[in-house]
């Protein structure tokens, strides 16, 4: 029998990492393929994981399969985590819940939304260590294991993790000059997401609002230790705002506070966007390399993330003046 390839679009919201698909090949046959995506975050209250089936059939289209519920989740499977340096503990049932039910609504697309099957445990029942290992393990209903993986477990963020800007520090934008962001992290988190959210008062036709935009400056931020650095010039922050607001004599807008909010993930969510955006390594066959942690050839990636924000940062003198003088914003309005 000849080869048959099927296309699938994998996406979570339980991380914002993932922007892309990925195409492999399924051989002949009747296939399933468990999908797994799970991400242990120290912060969080709870901890949720998605494993879905991959699935092929030659007399019906993949998207009419994906619109059917019974198509996309299994049933009867166990799924668990094991803290792997403390032999002595049990491992720990993620029990299913719908997500939908609890507001984690799946984004509309070709699979189904309804229901929204996730896989949930307290955080404090995994007893997360920093630098320590943990395992998940899914079984079937005959206690096979399907697919197992293993992560490292992530130091949080603490207050004096961003250096710079330094704590209680204004947030300096120059248009001569570069504006820099450091922070130490831990060394097994390779990818990072930074973002500014702007809050502002704004007053159009006498009625007062409470605003904010939010500036994504940096996208999948590489590090190879655990001191992160990222730049820009400082007159991008002038051009993002003129881009970004209405331009409108009558409106006036009053700067508040800024937020700095940064996302990281393990070395498996590196390697994971590092495969499926590379351009290289492509087969004789046209098959694009999938990159998964998991075992047994299922898909996806069990890691672990972190994240830091802090808040009510102000604008720098200089900078608020340029912000309602300088050419690039002055019809915006700022006070």
């Amino acid at each position: 029998m000849l080869n048959r390839s099927a296309r699938f679009c994998f996406f979570i919201a339980l991380l914002s990492f993932f922007s892309c698909s990925n195409d492999f090949q399924l051989t002949e046959g009747d296939v399933n393929i468990p999908v797994v995506y799970g991400f242990l975050t120290p912060e969080s209250e709870f901890t949720y994981v998605r494993v879905e089936k991959a699935f092929v059939d030659e007399n019906i289209p993949g998207t009419e399969l994906a619109a059917d519920p019974q198509n996309l989740y299994y049933e009867d499977i166990l799924v668990t985590i094991t803290h792997v340096n403390n032999p002595n503990k049990l491992p720990v049932s993620l029990t299913r819940i719908d997500g939908n039910l609890e507001g984690l609504v799946r984004d509309q697309g070709i699979f189904a939304n309804t229901p929204n099957y996730l896989y949930k445990v307290a955080t404090a029942d995994l007893n997360l260590i920093p630098g320590d290992e943990y395992k998940i393990t899914i079984r079937d209903a005959s206690d096979n294991v399907m697919t197992e993986a293993t992560t490292y477990c992530l130091s949080p963020y603490i207050e004096e993790s961003l250096t710079t800007p330094s704590m209680n520090s204004d947030l300096s934008f120059t248009t001569t000059t570069s504006t820099s962001f450091r922070w130490i992290t831990d060394p097994n988190a390779a990818l990072h997401n930074l973002e500014i959210i702007f809050y502002y008062d704004e007053i159009k036709e006498g009625v007062s609002s409470k605003e904010e935009l939010v500036w994504n400056l940096g996208r999948n931020i590489v590090s190879d230790d655990n001191r992160v650095s990222f730049s820009i010039r400082g007159n991008e922050f002038y051009s993002f705002l003129a881009n970004s607001l209405e331009k409108d004599p009558s409106i006036r807008r009053f700067f508040d506070r800024a937020t700095i909010n940064i996302t990281s993930g393990g070395r498996e969510i590196r390697e994971y966007l590092t495969v499926a955006n590379a351009n290289l390594g492509i087969t004789s066959s046209g098959e694009i390399p999938t990159y998964s942690n998991l075992s047994n050839g299922a898909l996806g990636v069990f890691s672990s993330r972190i994240q830091f924000t802090r808040e009510n940062i102000r604008l720098a003198r200089l900078t608020l003046d340029s912000l309602r003088n300088g050419s690039v914003t002055k019809e915006l309005n700022f006070q």
